[in-house]
C-alpha cells in the first residue's frame, strides 16, 4: 500500500518457514517508489501462538480514508482459525493491541482471510473463507461499521472448497469478488452492489486457454478500469500475470512473473502513480518455504 506521504508499506509473514507455527505479522517500509527498503518492522510476534500449528497468516495491510492504517490476518491452527486486525495512526510506526474480528456463530466457524480489506462509504469489509478443510470452506466476506461489532456474508452457490479469495471496489462503488476453487482449478467473480450485503451468482471465468491454480491477487485501475491478477500456475508454480479489459470478466494472460521455477506464494500491487504500478511477490525454493525473498518490480502502463 501507498500512503498519503507517499511512503510504501508491505505486510508479510516472518517465519524460519512456510510450514511453521512460530510466526510474526512484519512489514518493511519504502520512502523512494521500491528503490530501497527498510529492515523487517514487527507488529505482532505471534508468541501466543508459538503452539499453533501454522501461527499467523497473510498479512494484509490497507491504507484508510482517516489516514490510519489497518493491519489484517489469521492464525491457523491446522484447520484455519480465527481473525484479527491491528491499526496504526501514525503511518506503521506504532500500532494498537491486537484485535479479535467476532460475529454471530463463532464458536462453530473458523474464519480466514486472505485479500485485503476494502473501504466503501463508511463501511468495512473483509475477503474471508470460513470453515474448515476437512468439512468445507466457503467464500464471504466480514463486514463492519466501526471495526467493532462484525457480521459474515456467505457468498451463494458454492462448492465447499472456495476460498483465496481478493476483493476490490470499481468506480460505480460495487464490489467485485475473485476467489478460487484449487481442486478444480477454477476462478470465480462475483458482484455486491449493496456494500457486501448480498451477491451475484458467482460466475466461473477461468481462462480458457490457461488454467488459473492458486493464489489470484487482483487489482483495479480506476483511471482505465483495466485489472491485472497475479496467481500460481500449476505448472512449476512459478506466477503469472494477466490483463482484463472488463471488470475481470475475461483475462489474458501476458507475462510469466518469475522463470527461475520457484514456487511463488503470493503477489500484490501498489499504485505508485498514473501510469506505474508496483508488483510484490514472494517466492520459495520449496513448500516448505525454504530460501524464501522478497521481490518488487514495477509494471509500466501503455496505451492497449
Amino acid at each position: 500500500m501507498m500512503t498519503k506521504n507517499k511512503k510504501m508499506i508491505v505486510g508479510f509473514r516472518s517465519s524460519s518457514g512456510h510450514l511453521k507455527g512460530k510466526a510474526s505479522a512484519s512489514i518493511i517500509f519504502s520512502d523512494d517508489n521500491g528503490k530501497t527498503w527498510s529492515e523487517e518492522v514487527i507488529i505482532d510476534n505471534g508468541l501466543d501462538f508459538k503452539d499453533s500449528k501454522y501461527g499467523i497468516r497473510n498479512v494484509n495491510v490497507t491504507f484508510l480514508k482517516n489516514k490510519s492504517i489497518i493491519a489484517t490476518y489469521h492464525e491457523n491452527d491446522g484447520d484455519y482459525g480465527s481473525l484479527y486486525f491491528k491499526t496504526s495512526s501514525d503511518n506503521g510506526t506504532t500500532w494498537s493491541n491486537r484485535k479479535q474480528i467476532l460475529f454471530e456463530n463463532f464458536e462453530t466457524n473458523k474464519i480466514s482471510c486472505e485479500g485485503h480489506l476494502i473501504e466503501v462509504d463508511n463501511r468495512f469489509v473483509i475477503p474471508v473463507f470460513e470453515g474448515n478443510k476437512n468439512d468445507s470452506l466457503n467464500a464471504g466476506v466480514v463486514i463492519s461499521e466501526d471495526l467493532s461489532s462484525w457480521k459474515y456474508v456467505k457468498l451463494p452457490n458454492q462448492n465447499g472448497n472456495e476460498h483465496e479469495n481478493t476483493l476490490i471496489k470499481d468506480n460505480d462503488q460495487n464490489l467485485i469478488m475473485f476467489y478460487s476453487d484449487p481442486t478444480t482449478e477454477k476462478l470465480y467473480r462475483s458482484i455486491s452492489k449493496d456494500k457486501g450485503n448480498s451477491w451475484s451468482i458467482p460466475q466461473d471465468i477461468t481462462f480458457t486457454e490457461w488454467k488459473v491454480h492458486h493464489r489470484p491477487t487482483v487489482y483495479y485501475d480506476s483511471s482505465t478500469e483495466h485489472m491485472f491478477i497475479i496467481f500460481r500456475e500449476k505448472t512449476e508454480q512459478s506466477g503469472a500475470l494477466a490483463i482484463s479489459y472488463d471488470k475481470g470478466v475475461t483475462w489474458q494472460r501476458i507475462l510469466t512473473v518469475n522463470d527461475d521455477k520457484r514456487r511463488i506464494t503470493y503477489g500484490d500491487f501498489i499504485k505508485i502513480s498514473k501510469n506505474k504500478i508496483g508488483l510484490v511477490f514472494a517466492s520459495e525454493q520449496k513448500s516448505n518455504g525454504h530460501n524464501s525473498n522478497l521481490y518488487f518490480a514495477e509494471l509500466i502502463r501503455t496505451k492497449k
